[in-house]
């Protein structure tokens, strides 16, 4: 990934409260993506999937089409390549998958959601608690609810027609506006392995940054 300004670009990263861009986070993503095909018996389970924040922006895009053409409706090749595995931003096929994780990005504010198809069920983990209301957190999250279930039965996944969306209430609420992508990306990182998120909290998110600065810049950068 090239990026215009790659100083400013990596001391948003670094700078305490400095909100993180789409490619911030899509990278990030790509980071833990590679970081479980270099380490699979650590971090790595063929069950669970890391998306991007850009497959939220073509859902978007895909359910706008739905609502356009109703029944004549039919979903697009684009798509199935993302349950196949073809493109870069998936990194696996859906098949056997049982969890999915996807940043979600409105008006610079970041969220995780995760999708359990056993329970057919939307999980949002959001450190600023109430930055969104639960109204507007299904407005924005209809897309996701609707799509996905259709994407997923291409990958023979047995879920509900539509998702249901529940907020996750036991996280720890940031005290600084701006560290939400932080938050995001390790409620991300944390999940896909297993891990408990209610242990992440303020203190730890400077450190974080900084590891995921060096992590960027040893993964993406040419010196």
């Amino acid at each position: 990934m090239t990026v215009p300004n790659a100083k400013k670009w990596f001391e948003d990263v670094l700078t305490t409260s400095a909100w993180l861009a789409d490619d911030h986070i899509d990278l990030a993503m790509e980071l833990l993506r590679d970081r479980a095909r270099r380490y699979p018996r650590s971090y790595d389970s063929p069950t669970r999937v890391i998306l991007s924040a850009e497959f939220v922006r073509v859902v978007d895009i895909e359910h706008q089409e739905l609502l356009s053409k109703g029944n004549d409706y039919v979903l697009s090749e684009y798509m199935l390549e993302w349950v196949i595995g073809l493109q870069l931003r998936c990194g696996k096929p859906w098949t056997d998958c049982t969890h999915m994780y996807i940043p979600v990005i409105v008006n610079s504010h970041c969220f995780l959601v995760e999708i359990v198809f056993a329970d057919s069920t939307i999980y949002v983990y959001d450190s600023d608690h109430s930055c969104l209301t639960q109204s507007q957190l299904e407005q924005i999250l209809e897309p996701l609810a609707v799509i996905v279930p259709m994407m997923a039965s291409h990958a023979m996944i047995r879920v509900n027609d539509r998702l249901a969306i529940v907020r996750n209430t036991t996280t720890v609420r940031q005290e600084r506006s701006g560290d939400c992508g932080i938050f995001a990306i390790k409620y991300i990182e944390f999940l896909s392995i297993g891990r408990n998120v209610d242990t992440i909290n303020q203190s730890s998110i400077d450190m974080w940054r900084h590891k995921l600065a060096c992590d960027l810049y040893d993964y993406n950068c040419d010196p």
